[in-house]
């Protein structure tokens, strides 16, 4: 269902492109650099695998994360504010409304600075490998001895509305909800790695999950997109604006701070005496965009008021039954 709704709104925004820029609207194009971070997950209660309940002093419901001798807590997990970008065509429904169609690339990263053990390390998932060239696919049991880092982007298409309710003068500021699908990528990295046997210890690659990198072993994930912010153009010229705004978005997915998320069920039937189950979290980060807005075309939703003023003429692009004789 997921996935049928993501490729629903991207189809739907791409065919609407051509739609808007073939009539007379106001055509603006926007370029932005943008600072993103990990905000947190839906909470849900994670059960650690019974390999790991007797290594760990608890487990943290609010970030899966299993502890060793004090069960960790959300301000262990440091997320970071890194730099990307984003492009958006926005087209002028009324002088108050413009929808707009973005692609951008958003750049996370964090550490763990206590780290420990993680359901995934019990799945197929987890992808270290030892000097030897063994792999590891969940049937032994790892501790993690150094720091992990994450490395997050996400490729996006994303629609916008905005709405401002004061569009005269130099200072417009608006309302935006937006929709869409990501395409993302991730890496968890760790300093160290050793197995718990003291009769062997062998350092394993650094990396212990990726997705959608070039070593990966399956491609970008789509993940549905939701949000909405606050934010406002300030009119430098009749083409010219700076812009910022602020927003939060949901983002349909687990893999953002570096990990797939997995519960541990249990059951009595089966030769394990359970099985591992994803849990699909949904993701929310904070996003600030900041940039330049230029006015490729003046049309139908742009008002002709000049810079800081109340008069105006009339737009000769509007349809003859908005033109009134003069």
């Amino acid at each position: 269902m997921k996935r049928i709704l993501t490729s629903g709104i991207v189809i739907a925004l791409l065919l609407s492109i051509p739609l808007l820029m073939a009539g007379q609207n106001t055509l603006k194009l926007r370029i932005s650099g943008t600072s993103t971070k990990f905000m947190n997950e839906a909470p849900r209660e994670t059960v650690p695998h019974p390999d790991f309940r007797d290594l760990s002093g608890g487990t943290d419901t609010s970030t899966g994360q299993i502890g060793g001798t004090i069960t960790p807590t959300i301000e262990d997990f440091i997320h970071n504010r890194d730099l990307g970008f984003e492009a958006e065509l926005m087209v002028g429904l009324t002088d108050k409304a413009y929808v707009g169609f973005e692609v951008g690339r958003d750049v996370m990263s964090g550490q763990y600075n206590n780290p420990t053990l993680f359901n995934f390390m019990k799945t197929d998932q987890f992808q270290s490998t030892d000097l030897n060239g063994g792999t590891f696919t969940g049937t032994g049991t790892h501790s993690i001895t150094g720091p992990l880092n994450y490395n997050t982007n996400m490729l996006n298409f994303i629609g916008n509305l905005r709405i401002y309710p004061a569009p005269d003068g130099r200072f417009k500021p608006f309302i935006k909800v937006s929709a869409g699908m990501s395409l993302i990528s991730t890496e968890l990295t760790c300093i160290e790695h050793t197995l718990l046997n003291p009769a062997r210890i062998d350092t394993l690659s650094r990396v212990i999950f990726s997705r959608g990198t070039p070593q990966a072993p399956k491609g970008r994930e789509a993940a549905l997109v939701l949000g909405g912010g606050l934010g406002f153009e300030f009119q430098l010229t009749d083409r010219i604006a700076l812009y910022a705004d602020g927003s939060y978005r949901l983002v349909y997915s687990d893999i953002l701070d570096g990990k797939p998320d997995f519960d541990w069920t249990e059951d009595a039937g089966s030769p394990t005496g359970g099985e591992m189950e994803p849990l699909n979290s949904r993701t929310t980060i904070s996003k600030i965009s900041f940039g330049v807005v230029y006015t490729l075309r003046e049309g139908y939703g742009k008002s002709s008021r000049s810079i800081g003023g109340t008069t105006s003429k009339k737009s000769p692009n509007l349809p003859f039954y908005k033109l009134k004789r003069l």
